[in-house]
């Protein structure tokens, strides 16, 4: 079932393999080329204002569109009266995903987490220029003092659309969908743009005792039993924690991986992670 409403609007989306686009998008980018913002939501209120106004003054941005995961919280009610496209999702993470790409038009698809704060307000046209290199597949905007960049996250990150159209996620995943677009930039040799200091990400998620043992877990979903992606998720809990620049946090790298093994042994066992609902608007 699809109700539309335009306006502030809330499109309520059932999983159906029909909902699929069929366009590639077009390849031909330059510097003034827009973005289309992509942002998924589920019980953001506590963050979400300082997202949309970031993303707000944002240059070359075209459309924003938010994918929330049927929140209980404000989180809509703000998203709808900044003038925001809401489709609402009941399904997972993966389809919320791929929901939020098929309703881009842009030929640049900027991914946002909702607890980002953008600060690089050229990073649009920034990207559109080294996305001109058919050889870069993504632009990852870093946190804020991060001395070290790794893998694709969609905290900030902008991509090619016709990219993004070929790349299949599962819809049930619920973490770690970023596994099938780096297998889908590595087996075409694309390289990842870095550009430095373009974010804040406050990440309260990650404060859940419990977030390697979730990390952990959709690993091991989404890649299944790859030694590689172990190895990798080791190097990147280390980068991680290394970015804090705080030696306690350093010294908590073999616990972290620990916790995070135990996880991916038992992904069934720890793949849901508590999100309570905020119902203030945060900030």
């Amino acid at each position: 079932m699809i109700v539309s409403i335009r306006g502030s609007i809330r499109v309520h989306v059932q999983e159906n393999e029909n909902n699929a686009s069929t366009s590639a998008g077009d390849d031909i980018i330059s510097s003034d080329t827009q973005a289309d913002i992509v942002i998924r939501t589920y019980n953001s209120a506590s963050t979400i204002d300082r997202c949309i106004s970031s993303v707000l003054r944002l240059k070359n941005r075209g459309r924003i569109i938010v994918v929330d995961h049927m929140s209980s919280d404000s989180t809509v009610e703000y998203c709808c009266n900044k003038g925001c496209e809401i489709y609402s999702e009941n399904v997972g993470l993966g389809f919320a995903t791929t929901l939020g790409i098929q309703m881009t038009s842009a030929r640049i698809v900027m991914f946002v987490d909702s607890d980002v704060e953008v600060l690089d307000t050229n990073f649009i046209p920034k990207s559109a220029k080294i996305l001109e290199d058919p050889r870069v597949g993504t632009v990852v905007g870093d946190t804020f003092g991060h001395p070290f960049s790794y893998g694709v996250p969609l905290g900030m990150t902008a991509f090619r659309r016709s990219d993004l159209s070929k790349i299949k996620i599962p819809p049930r995943i619920g973490g770690r969908e970023t596994f099938f677009i780096q297998k889908y930039l590595r087996d075409n040799k694309m390289k990842v743009s870095y550009i430095r200091n373009a974010k804040i990400h406050t990440s309260p998620a990650r404060r859940n005792k419990n977030w390697p043992e979730w990390q952990g877990s959709w690993v091991r979903i989404s890649s299944g039993f790859n030694p590689r992606e172990i190895i990798y998720s080791y190097l990147v809990i280390f980068l991680l924690l290394a970015n804090s620049k705080n030696l306690r946090n350093l010294l908590y790298a073999p616990i972290f991986q620990a916790k995070f093994t135990r996880g991916f042994l038992y992904p069934s066992k720890w793949n849901m992670l508590e999100r309570k609902p905020d119902l203030n608007i945060g900030g």
